[in-house]
């Protein structure tokens, strides 16, 4: 049997209020998104059309369970120490759906460093040519 859990949050994320869409399945899949209501309080009607309006459209990033967040890295003792001591003294927790948008906010930081890295790489490389085509169109006939 096929066991979807569907749960929407509200939440109020200083200056705008934030719905949260949050998908679990037996297959240990989740997946989020996240949608920006405005900055007053969302009515009835606002909530009702975003449900069955806008839901399937909505960009759910997926996550599976099992796998945690960015690749850990091995640390000092000590420095692990202070990191519990710290983490143990913030009083909010992430939810799920928080880890999950920083977790693919990482990615598509990765993802756009690399492109733009590429990209600058590409515009030198034809600057280059560009430059080269020129030095040889001056000195033809000499």
């Amino acid at each position: 049997m096929h066991k979807v859990d569907t749960r929407l949050t509200i939440i109020y994320d200083s200056p705008y209020y934030k719905a949260i869409f949050e998908v679990e399945d037996t297959h240990n899949t989740y997946k989020v998104a996240s949608v920006v209501l405005g900055t007053s309080s969302p009515k009835l009607v606002l909530i009702q059309q975003l449900l069955l309006g806008k839901y399937y459209t909505l960009n759910f990033i997926s996550q599976d369970k099992s796998c945690g967040s960015l690749s850990p890295r091995r640390t000092n003792p000590k420095r692990q120490q202070r990191l519990v001591k710290k983490l143990m003294a913030k009083t909010d927790c992430s939810t799920q759906a928080q880890e999950a948008m920083r977790y693919q906010h990482e990615l598509q930081r990765e993802h756009k460093k690399k492109m733009k890295s590429s990209a600058i790489r590409q515009q030198k490389l034809d600057h280059f040519v560009q430059k080269q085509l020129k030095k040889l169109e001056k000195h033809k006939g000499h």
